[in-house]
Parts: C-alpha cells; structure tokens; sequence
C-alpha cells in the first residue's frame, strides 16, 4: 500500500492580519460569475456539497446567493477548514454546515 501525499493548494491564500481567515485574490474575482452560473442550474431547494472549499469565500457568497440550498463546504487542508469556519462565523446566513474535512483525491 502506498501513502499519497495531498497535492500542494491549487490557489494562493493569503493570511488576514488578526484573523483565521485566509484571502483567494481569485476567490474574490470569480464568486459572481460561479453564483450567476449556479443560478440557472441550481434546484429550488435541497443540499450541495462544495468539494475543496478552499478559503471559505465562495461558500458564503453561494450560500447568501442562493438561501434555499442547505451548502456544506469541505476541505483537506486544516488552515482552511479554520478560514471556511471563520468566513462562516462572520457571515449572517443559517444555510451553511460546519465545515469538514474531505480528502476528494
């Protein structure tokens, strides 16, 4: 059996100052045009899973774009998961699980 080392983080993350939260300058300047393209195909209602939720940015865009879908945001790497944690910590949206850890490799 052989160990698989996790692949390195396919973004930049930088860290905030006094935060847990971690910054994706390309994060920021895709989220509207994923949230626009999620739009159309997206149900009325139900659950997503969000595959290596890298920051915690897309999430809580996703989840204040689209309120009637249940999100649950995973990651591999634990720096992130506590940046996906705090990004959902000081956001007001009550669509969002806990995040948790997923190797999807």
């Amino acid at each position: 059996m052989t160990h698989r080392v996790p692949p390195p983080n396919a973004s930049i993350a930088n860290k905030t100052e006094g935060s847990k939260k971690l910054f994706a300058p390309s994060a920021e300047r895709n989220a509207h045009a994923i949230c626009t393209a999620l739009k159309t195909i997206a149900p009325e209602q139900g659950n997503a899973l969000e595959l290596a939720s890298g920051t915690g940015q897309h999430i809580v865009t996703l989840a204040k774009a689209i309120p009637n879908i249940q999100w649950q945001p995973t990651e591999v790497d634990h720096d992130r998961i506590a940046s996906i944690q705090a990004y959902i910590d000081g956001a007001d949206c009550n669509n969002i699980n806990k995040p948790i850890f997923l190797d999807a490799a």
